[in-house]
């Protein structure tokens, strides 16, 4: 069972994160076409003297073989555990002094020496050089100061990847084992709006080729009609919000499905695409104040139905003041129905962002992942999957 560990996040102005990571015997870069296998060597250069860290992946310390520095870097050579976790981006934590430092360094691990993403992670899994995706969000934030629901809202939208770099994932989407955590923290231009600054975490690359599918979609519940823009400065992303008040929403889980339309553009034709509601998910475990104090470690629960997949469990630190960003992202089989968020973990989402506040904004999300892609007919699109989500977010302080 793998073992859950906890994110440190940066304080300093920048992120640090690993120079190199090679693979040894025989000597490759490290990537999840060429994964190191369980027992094997890697070599990790770090920027900086760090001469007295450990390393860690979960609560297991990694046996360091050597250690040198030269050229303001560290150069460590550690040897993987036999029985370690395996994935394309497994977390490895840089302990110093007793504490988690920066973001965790992902390693690609595997015994076959080459690791395929899971269906359910958002990522070259499934991703063609001409990709289609289509998206269904309902999202559900939570009124913490009087426990209850504040809103419910249905969100559609789009992308189209010409050349499978647009869709390629960032950080935020490079997802850790299940039962393991991996951060991330740093700084974006002041007075950025909270999606902007989510866009580079959630998409690699914004420069790749956007394929024109036209100017709008529409979106058909069967008994009205609404269009889709394009996201401001893109020619392939749309988004809109499909149904918030109570209303809306009743009609949506009336007529249950979403049909969205594209009467078709340069690139990408017509085609017609049906997004079911996504599947039950409820988070029955939740905080019921504003005020998160850090004092202990969070229980959270859910409740599932149908095939349980997995659950990505978020927190996240924004301070307009310091115009710092951190995050800490867990993944948990959806059948365990809990997970417990460590302290140490919060404590330093907002010592990352707020180093002289007691207390700073903050952010839970909890997301059932897909475990169904529903494929529309396109001949222009190599792939041309929809998905369906259930989001469930609340805003807090966070305080020491």
């Amino acid at each position: 069972m793998p073992r859950r560990t906890g994110c440190a996040l940066l304080v300093a102005a920048a992120t640090l994160s690993a120079q190199s990571v090679v693979n040894l015997n025989p000597e490759t870069p490290n990537t999840p076409h060429h994964a190191a296998k369980p027992g094997s060597e890697i070599r990790i250069t770090l920027p900086g003297d760090h001469r007295k860290a450990r390393l860690s992946i979960g609560t297991e310390n990694l046996r360091i073989a050597a250690r040198t520095h030269q050229a303001g870097s560290t150069i460590l050579t550690l040897r993987l555990p036999n029985a370690v976790a395996e994935g394309c981006y497994v977390p490895v934590h840089i302990i110093e002094n007793g504490a988690p430092l920066p973001d965790s360094i992902p390693i690609a691990i595997s015994s076959t020496g080459a690791c395929r993403p899971p269906m359910y992670q958002f990522s070259n899994a499934w991703i063609t050089k001409r990709t289609g995706i289509v998206a269904r969000i309902q999202t559900t934030e939570w009124a913490l100061e009087t426990a209850g629901q504040q809103h419910t809202v249905d969100i559609a939208g789009a992308f189209f990847d010409g050349d499978a770099t647009l869709l390629r994932p960032g950080t935020l989407l490079r997802f850790p084992p299940p039962g393991y955590c991996a951060s991330r923290s740093g700084a974006y231009p002041p007075g950025t709006a909270r999606i902007d600054i989510l866009i580079p975490l959630l998409i690699d690359d914004l420069s790749g080729k956007e394929l024109d599918a036209g100017s709008t979609l529409a979106v058909d519940d069967g008994r009205y009609q609404m269009s889709i823009p394009q996201v401001i400065g893109r020619s392939a992303m749309f988004h809109r919000t499909v149904a918030s008040s109570q209303q809306q929403l009743s009609a949506l889980q009336t007529s249950g499905n979403l049909r969205v339309r594209a009467t078709g553009g340069r690139e990408v034709g017509p085609f017609a695409a049906t997004l079911p509601p996504p599947e039950p998910f409820d988070w029955t475990h939740r905080p019921t104040k504003p005020l998160l104090p850090l004092r202990r470690d969070i229980p959270l629960s859910w409740e599932t139905a149908g095939s349980p997949g997995v659950v990505l469990l978020a927190a996240m630190a924004i301070d307009a003041e310091t115009s710092r960003y951190s995050y800490c992202l867990c993944i948990a089989d959806a059948a365990a129905r809990r997970f417990a968020l460590p302290a140490p973990i919060l404590r330093s989402l907002l010592q990352a962002v707020s180093p002289n506040l007691r207390e700073t904004a903050g952010m839970l999300y909890l997301i059932h992942a897909p475990q169904t892609l529903h494929s529309f007919p396109s001949d222009h699109l190599e792939t041309a999957v929809g998905l369906s989500l259930q989001v469930h977010a609340a805003k807090l302080l966070l305080q020491r």
